[in-house]
């Protein structure tokens, strides 16, 4: 009986060891919200159609504006400001984050998940991304509308960026529509600069 038990046991502790060792990969690589698959997939489909991007922004009250139809590089380069919004993945991040979801936005009628940064304890630095908010309707895999916010400091500069996605509804997907992005920097030995840029996206 003690020799079935011991060997039951060689048996079985490697099995654990492996549920424990693929349980530690799993949260290591676990994501909050999918940000990396969800502009690759807009990339994609807006190269295919061939969308015109309409952009107009503004820098210290001076006006610009650009019409053009994007290649996929240039897509990539276009959306590479909201690669901000896949830091609430990194680990050292993502558990400094609280999640909320169900949250009712009154001002849009839609519901919210939230992803914020929890408060730093005595020393630590604050996050540089303060939050992200997801907007849905059905699910927030099918976002109508995301924005976030990152305020950076240091001895050097300052920079604060609230972005903001949009989407729309076509066939089963949720397709960017629009996008905008706010904020204001500071250089040291230097004026702040007040920036703002709108895109439009059409589809063919």
């Amino acid at each position: 009986m003690f020799c079935w038990k011991r060997k039951h046991i060689t048996y079985i502790l490697p099995a654990l060891l492996s549920m424990a060792a693929c349980s530690n990969v799993t949260q290591e690589n676990r994501v909050l919200y999918p940000m990396d698959s969800l502009l690759e997939s807009q990339i994609k489909f807006l190269a295919a159609r061939k969308a015109t991007l309409v952009k107009s922004g503004m820098m210290d009250g001076k006006p610009d504006s650009a019409t053009y139809t994007p290649a996929d590089s240039a897509w990539r380069t276009e959306l590479e400001m909201f690669e901000m919004m896949k830091m609430m993945n990194k680990p050292a991040i993502r558990q400094r984050l609280l999640v909320d979801d169900g949250l009712f936005d009154p001002s849009s009628n839609l519901t919210v998940k939230a992803f914020s940064e929890i408060p730093a304890k005595t020393g630590e630095k604050p996050l540089p991304l303060k939050y992200v908010r997801v907007f849905y309707l059905e699910s927030p895999l099918k976002p109508l509308r995301i924005e976030a916010l990152t305020e950076e400091e240091n001895t050097m500069y300052s920079n604060t960026r609230l972005v903001q996605l949009n989407f729309s509804p076509i066939g089963n997907d949720m397709i960017l529509t629009g996008y905008s992005v706010e904020g204001k920097q500071k250089m040291m030995l230097s004026d702040s600069v007040v920036f703002k840029l709108q895109g439009r996206i059409l589809l063919k």
